[in-house]
């Protein structure tokens, strides 16, 4: 499955002068991580619950300073949603867009996924010009925006935080 749930502890890095509020503080730093992609999670931070700092790995409540670095650094732990797809497995998403070049596919209604007309035609499907929609050759019927695909990724970017799905193997749902 993409989406799991984990159990992180996590090394956040403050501003001194944050130090009035290391709750709050903590809690904007771990917002900042939201949506974006992390090697550490080995994906995205959909959202988290139950952060505390953690006082065993700080030895205590405050922060630490780590070598010659000017933050204060807290171990902090929390539960976690984390979207980590994986390149060699089959996906499902919702058509969003229809191209001649290819068709874009929504996964869980947030993430993007292609799927170029190559490997489309791979798998049985031609592009109806006249229509502007991809058919699949046996059936005739159309795949269209809304339609559910199942899909294998090939392969994954990560560009700045921001994952983008290469995909095969298309197959309506």
């Amino acid at each position: 499955n993409s989406l799991q749930f984990k159990n992180l502890s996590v090394l956040l890095s403050l501003d001194p002068s944050t130090m009035y509020d290391i709750k709050r503080e903590t809690e904007r730093a771990m917002q900042s991580m939201l949506l974006k992609y992390s090697d550490g999670l080995g994906g995205i931070l959909l959202g988290y619950d139950n952060l505390k700092v953690d006082k065993k790995k700080n030895g205590g409540e405050t922060g630490r300073i780590l070598n010659e670095m000017p933050h204060i650094h807290f171990y902090v732990t929390c539960r976690a949603l984390v979207f980590t797809p994986t390149a060699g497995k089959y996906m499902t998403g919702m058509i969003s867009e229809t191209f001649p070049s290819h068709v874009g596919v929504l996964v869980h209604d947030l993430f993007n996924a292609t799927i170029s007309a190559d490997h489309l035609r791979d798998s049985g499907f031609t592009f109806d010009v006249d229509l502007n929609e991809w058919v699949k050759e046996d059936t005739m019927t159309p795949i269209v925006g809304g339609d559910a695909l199942k899909f294998y990724v090939d392969k994954i970017h990560e560009y700045y935080g921001v994952l983008s799905l290469e995909c095969t193997k298309p197959s309506a749902i």
